[in-house]
Order: C-alpha cells, then sequence, then structure tokens
C-alpha cells in the first residue's frame, strides 16, 4: 500500500521519534512534516499503532492518506526535485 503521511508534532523528542520510525518504515520525506512511500500490507498494522502511540493525542495531529498505484502515477510536485519514481515500482524491501 502507499501512503503519504503528514503531521504536525508539538514535542521535537516526540516529532523525531516519529519521523525515524517512518524512514525505518521506508517512507521518503518529501517536506518537513511529510512523507511518501510503500509499505507491505503486513506493516500497515505496525504503521497505524506505532505512529499513534508515538503522538500525544491531545495536541498533535497525524494524516495518513492511503493512495493507489494509479493515484500514484499522477503525482506532481512542483518545486524541490523529489523522484516519485520508485512508489510505481514493485516493492522488495523487508524490514525486520
Amino acid at each position: 500500500m502507499r501512503y503519504i503521511i503528514c503531521y504536525d508534532i508539538s514535542n521535537n523528542k516526540q516529532r523525531n521519534q516519529f519521523s525515524k520510525r517512518l524512514k525505518q518504515l521506508g517512507l521518503k520525506r518529501i517536506q518537513k512534516s511529510v512523507f511518501i512511500g510503500k509499505i507491505k500490507k503486513r506493516y500497515n498494522f505496525d504503521l497505524h499503532n506505532t505512529l499513534f502511540s508515538l503522538i500525544n493525542t491531545t495536541t498533535d495531529n497525524v494524516l495518513i492518506i492511503p493512495f493507489t498505484l494509479d493515484l500514484a502515477q499522477r503525482i506532481g510536485i512542483s518545486g524541490k526535485n523529489v523522484n516519485l519514481d520508485f512508489l510505481t515500482q514493485t516493492i522488495n524491501t523487508e524490514f525486520w
């Protein structure tokens, strides 16, 4: 599954832990608080549980947007050059 994840986390330590976990899951930072990428289905449960355990739900928010291959092929970015070709390729990374 492909995701765009946006977040607003006020605590620096929590925000750093959050972004580190997104990187560990194989997502790529495209803006300061926006990540994009593919995650195998078996890690979807980990994605939601881990990410929401890292935030304070009274002060922070996270937006997780799943999207399809068709939509990935139509994503456009203006400004800083970010290569999103990996979104349309087969997932072959394993996380342990």
